[in-house]
This record gives C-alpha cells, sequence and structure tokens, in this order.
C-alpha cells in the first residue's frame, strides 16, 4: 500500500516552559524490563490498530487510543473511544483547521474528557468532526468527563530511561514525529532505523511498550494507518530516533510533593528557615511571599525567574514543600 498519499495531522505545538514535565510527577526509573507492553495487554497482537483513513485526525485517535488502554486498565473492560470527538472539540484561540497541535489536544482532552465511540462514530475533516460535537456538545461532555484525565506532562527527548519510565507509570504515550520517507517503507519485521531525505510532515503515533535489542532501546509504536502498516500496524523506532519531535503522557498522578527533615518556620514579615531555604537563593527568586492561610496559619513562598517560573510553597509546621509551575 502507498502510505505517502496519506494526510499529515500534527501542527507541532510551541515550546512552552510552564509545561509540566513527568519529573515533578515521578521520580525517573533506572531498572527497566527487557521488555514491556503497557497492561493489561499481554501481547502485541492485542493493542487495537485503528485506519484513520484519508484524514488529518492522526492526534486524535492517538488520544483515543491512548485513553482506551487507560480506562481498560484500570477497569478491566475495553471501550473503544471517539476520536471524531477529540478532533472536533476546539475552543476559541485553539488551532482550527485539519490537524491538531498535541499540547492543545492533551490539554482539552484533561478538561473536557472523551466520550465512547458508539456515542461520537464519525472520522472525518475538522469541519465535519466540529459540526458534529457542536451540534450535542453539552450532551457529550456529560459522557466525556467520565473519561477526564488529570495532567499532560512533556517527556524528555532521546532520554530512554525517562520515556521507558512514562510508559511504566502512565501507560500509552503520544509520540509525535518528522515523517521521513523511510517511515512509509517500514518492513514487516516492524525495525525503523533510517532518517534521509526531506521531511514529509508531522505524524502523531502511540508508544505501547518497549523493548532492548543488542544494547538499542525501541518504542513499540502503534500507527494508525490499519494493519498493512508494518508489522502489523505496529513499527520499532529507536528511543533516539532523529524524527521524535515530541513525546506527551497523560497521567491521573498528582504532582510530587517535597518532604522536609524538619517543620517549617515561618517569621513574619517573609523570614523562613527551612532545608530547602538555599534552594530559594540559588535559583535567584523574584520575590518571596509571606501571608496567613484560611486555617490561620503562616505560609510562605518563593516565585522563581520567568525561565524556570515556578512556584515552591511552604506551610508554618508542615514538613511539606509544595513546588508547582505557574501558568
Amino acid at each position: 500500500m502507498n502510505f505517502e498519499s496519506r494526510p499529515l495531522g500534527v501542527i507541532p505545538s510551541p515550546p512552552d516552559y510552564r509545561d509540566y514535565r513527568l519529573n515533578q510527577f515521578t521520580d525517573t526509573m533506572k531498572e527497566f524490563p527487557k521488555y514491556y507492553l503497557a497492561p493489561p495487554f499481554k501481547s502485541e497482537d492485542e493493542i487495537p490498530i485503528y485506519d484513520q483513513g484519508n484524514t488529518s485526525m492522526c492526534v486524535a485517535f492517538t488520544g483515543a487510543l491512548i485513553t482506551e488502554q487507560q480506562e481498560y486498565h484500570e477497569t478491566g473492560k475495553f471501550i473503544r473511544m471517539s476520536p471524531g470527538w477529540i478532533y472536533g472539540n476546539r475552543k476559541t484561540g485553539m488551532y482550527m483547521g485539519e490537524g491538531m497541535v498535541p499540547r492543545e489536544a492533551w490539554a482539552a482532552l484533561c478538561e473536557d474528557g472523551v466520550p465512547y465511540y458508539d456515542d461520537l462514530p464519525i472520522t472525518g475533516s475538522f469541519a465535519e468532526c466540529y459540526g458534529h460535537v457542536w451540534q450535542k456538545r453539552e450532551a457529550l461532555k456529560k459522557k466525556a468527563l467520565n473519561q477526564k484525565k488529570l495532567s499532560y506532562v512533556a517527556v524528555t527527548l532521546k532520554d530512554a530511561d525517562e520515556i521507558r519510565t512514562a510508559i511504566m507509570k502512565c501507560g500509552f504515550i503520544n509520540v509525535s514525529i518528522a515523517v521521513y520517507k523511510d517511515f512509509y517503507k517500514v518492513g514487516k519485521d516492524g525495525f525503523l532505523a533510517n532518517t534521509s531525505g526531506s521531511i514529509y510532515g508531522y505524524h502523531s503515533v502511540t508508544g505501547v511498550g518497549f523493548f532492548e535489542e543488542s544494547g538499542k532501546v525501541y518504542i513499540i509504536i502503534a500507527n494508525s494507518w490499519g494493519r498493512e502498516y508494518g508489522k502489523n500496524g505496529l513499527c520499532y523506532m529507536p528511543y533516539n530516533y532523529k524524527g521524535i519531535q515530541e513525546i506527551w503522557a497523560i497521567t491521573d498522578m498528582q504532582r510530587k510533593v517535597l518532604e522536609a527533615n524538619i517543620p517549617a518556620q515561618v517569621i513574619p514579615p517573609g523570614h523562613f528557615v527551612i532545608p530547602y531555604r538555599g534552594l530559594f537563593e540559588a535559583e535567584q527568586a523574584e520575590s518571596i511571599n509571606w501571608g496567613w492561610n484560611e486555617k490561620g496559619k503562616v505560609y510562605a513562598e518563593a516565585i522563581l525567574p520567568p525561565a524556570k517560573r515556578r512556584k515552591i510553597s511552604v506551610v508554618e509546621g508542615s514538613k511539606d514543600i509544595v513546588v508547582e509551575t505557574l501558568e
């Protein structure tokens, strides 16, 4: 089959220092199995492979598949989700055209969720999906919220440990790639190795697992071009593949809360003593604020500079130090 005629539907996400990073939610693991598929799937033949057809819905198909795996793992019941909803559920300020910006898609998925495929069984152009969504958006949104997720997080590129951690801790992940001619020519063994020539466009695929062979780490990729692509719809992508542009995980994990070894001592107006005081100074905090919370406890917070704009908060008498990325 000639896959080169397929539309490519990723509009690359602009850089944004406010993105949550995986390491804000979980520590990077250091030991991994040689082969791993995100549960509850036990073999590659069980992985759902869809065909987006002649549409630009690759991001939406990725989002639907990620949600399917997570819900299947949580409930023990596999139910197909609606990529048509993800593709058409766009609001003012979002890109309005064929293809999707991954960050925008994941923000909407975390805010609104996604309904079952049977509730909106449509694939097509942006105009078609957008029209169907907005005809009955309120009713669909009530159903979609049951599959709402908490956060989307950026995963560091070319970091084999962090990529594998994302799959083991979050499940299926989004991998957005620049498409070179070699991607169209993946053989029945599934291995993708080379990038040569010019870029045809950008495409979204789903990382469903990983393995190590001959000292090299590969991501097991589910494409949305049907089972005639690659190895029964899958391919094996080196973790440091040149074409990878973005990697995102969708998660219900909470952001990490650091724990100090002694309770915080806060002395108005804004002087405080905690073991991490040196962190605030090293990061050249813009300001250190203080006040009282609703329980009458004094709190203190440091706001870090724009390049790493995060808020670090402590409360008098607590050992918890909360780090949040500011919007």
